[in-house]
């Protein structure tokens, strides 16, 4: 049975480049997917960032070095994805979301779709963290 999760928060000035890192599994994250078995079942690093941008991280740091001190640098969805769709299915479903949500304002944004085993059962939860900038 599905079951149905959406959290949203916003984080200000300082958090933008490591909350990258951690949603695409970089640098010093490289190593929860080994420690939990999650599969990393898709990742986009880089929609619609300014044409300056050669690598995502670069943008994410930018925003945490130049935004205003009380600025929300870049707001997250956390999404439960159905574990009953197949990964290309889960894929379709945030690629909808996005087309639908972010495409019309053209945010820059990342995306990942993990896959874990829950602790409670060891059934599998997808889920799709998605970063981005109101700028």
């Amino acid at each position: 049975m599905a079951s149905y999760h959406l959290q949203l928060r916003d984080k200000p000035k300082g958090y933008a480049l490591e909350h990258y890192f951690y949603i695409a599994r970089l640098e010093k994250y490289q190593h929860v997917r080994v420690k939990s078995q999650e599969v990393l079942e898709h990742i986009e690093p880089a929609g619609y960032m300014p044409s300056w941008v050669k690598d995502p991280a670069d943008f994410w740091k930018a925003a945490d070095t130049h935004e205003r001190a009380n600025a929300k640098v870049y707001m997250e969805y956390e999404l439960a994805l159905p574990n009953e769709l197949t990964p290309e299915q889960r894929k379709t479903l945030v690629e909808t979301f996005l087309n639908k949500h972010v495409a019309r304002q053209q945010f820059p944004h990342a995306n990942a779709i993990h896959k874990v085993k829950s602790g409670l059962g060891g059934m599998d939860q997808p889920h799709c963290q998605l970063m981005l900038s109101l700028r």
